[in-house]
């Protein structure tokens, strides 16, 4: 059963990611100040792919279809674990190329290297998303049960501790705003409070209950704010945060999370309100039914295209060609892949 919004946001998704992917990679070769805040401005706007991706599968499997639990651990499980250890092989051979064609690396050193990376997450930056998308598909009975039997009320507070928890962590990391330092450092632990479920249990909640227009008004004043905010702490601009800082546009940050809620909430009124099917919405499908292939490729096209075509120049020209050839490309060797038989239904 296709849901006209949710192949709206996941296509919206999938796009965001490449964009991302492509300012983080240009804010490394820029040389001036206008060029890096300008890449990290545009990088902050499409920040919401990934967390948009979890609350679609929240919506998805916790409420618009029937959750089969057999399809899940026989199917879309072993599907996503097997797209894994496949990415982390070709990420592999295409980062120790040098070493592989030099002869410096041996086939059983490089297999050996590479299942210690799988085993240790120590891969291709972007397949992290399918670690944490493999557990969330783990808990996704325990979920269900969860939205099925809990109260809205008992949802609502749920996902309000939630956004709360990651309200605190926020003023406990962020030095301009630490305003509540003088606690006990252990309240970091507090993240335990939130992690992606808020992006699921939200999914679901949004998918199942009609929000309000005021409730909907506030959170979109609250997104807009959101996007202004992180100017209140501006050496998360200068320099990319070190392994283990906050980074107050993080997935988890509260900015984030409101600003893709408020996404997802905007996204599913608009298509309520426009019952005719647009033009576009054949694309639209096919990218949503694809995103997965989509998201597992784009990353070493990215690479690729940067070795072969720097990088450099003006953000509002370099940014948008490299981004149609990327989504162009993708989308070429995804629906080729499709076309094999059995292969394609578990390496796109």
């Amino acid at each position: 059963m296709r849901v006209k919004y949710i192949d709206y946001i996941k296509c919206i998704a999938i796009l965001c990611v490449i964009l991302v992917h492509l300012c983080g990679r240009y804010r490394f070769v820029t040389t001036t100040e206008a060029q890096y805040m300008g890449a990290f401005a545009l990088a902050w706007i499409v920040r919401i792919g990934v967390p948009l991706f979890f609350m679609c599968t929240g919506a998805l499997f916790l409420h618009i279809r029937e959750l089969d639990i057999k399809k899940l651990f026989r199917k879309n499980i072993p599907k996503l674990v097997v797209c894994l250890i496949l990415y982390s092989f070709i990420y592999s051979a295409f980062l120790k190329r040098g070493l592989i064609l030099d002869n410096q690396m041996g086939v059983i050193s490089f297999i050996k290297e590479t299942v210690k990376e799988i085993l240790k997450m120590e891969g291709a930056s972007s397949l992290w998303y399918m670690y944490a998308i493999i557990c969330v598909y783990l808990m996704i009975p325990i979920y269900r049960v969860i939205v099925d039997n809990a109260s809205k009320r008992l949802i609502e507070y749920y996902l309000l501790m939630s956004l709360l928890a990651s309200v605190m962590l926020m003023f406990l990391n962020i030095p301009r705003l630490s305003i509540l330092a003088g606690w006990t450092n252990n309240l970091k632990y507090i993240w335990m409070f939130c992690g992606y479920s808020i992006y699921i249990v939200g999914g679901a909640y949004i998918a199942k209950y009609d929000i309000p227009r005021k409730v909907r008004y506030v959170i979109y004043a609250m997104a807009v704010i959101s996007l202004t905010f992180v100017e209140l702490s501006k050496d998360q601009l200068v320099a990319h945060p070190a392994v283990g800082e906050y980074n107050i546009n993080d997935y988890l940050s509260p900015l984030t999370m409101v600003y893709a809620i408020a996404v997802f909430i905007f996204i599913k009124e608009c298509c309520a309100m426009k019952s005719e099917e647009s033009r576009l919405y054949p694309a639209v499908k096919f990218i949503s039914r694809n995103t997965l292939g989509i998201y597992l490729i784009h990353s070493m096209l990215v690479d690729i295209l940067e070795i072969k075509l720097p990088l450099n120049g003006n953000i509002f020209v370099v940014i948008p060609v490299h981004f149609v050839i990327v989504l162009i490309l993708t989308v070429i060797i995804v629906f080729i892949l499709k076309k094999i038989p059995f292969v394609g239904k578990w390496v796109v």
